[in-house]
């Protein structure tokens, strides 16, 4: 069933371009391309979650809205 094939390619792009757009915005929103530093993947994963700061030190990061 070739039609299936195609309507589900539909659907995942059409629920991946708001998550991307979810996400490019809540990592611009922290400041990532102001501090211009490459963030680790703690980081990353404690901004998408919303836990404002990283723990482990001074990261350079504000704390999260």
């Amino acid at each position: 069933m070739p039609w299936v094939d195609v309507a589900g390619s539909i659907l995942v792009l059409l629920l991946s371009i708001p998550a991307a757009l979810w996400v490019g915005a809540r990592l611009f929103q922290v400041g990532l391309l102001i501090y211009g530093k490459r963030p680790t993947v703690r980081e990353i994963w404690a901004i998408l979650r919303g836990g404002g700061k990283v723990r482990g030190g001074d990261t350079g990061w504000a704390e999260a809205q």
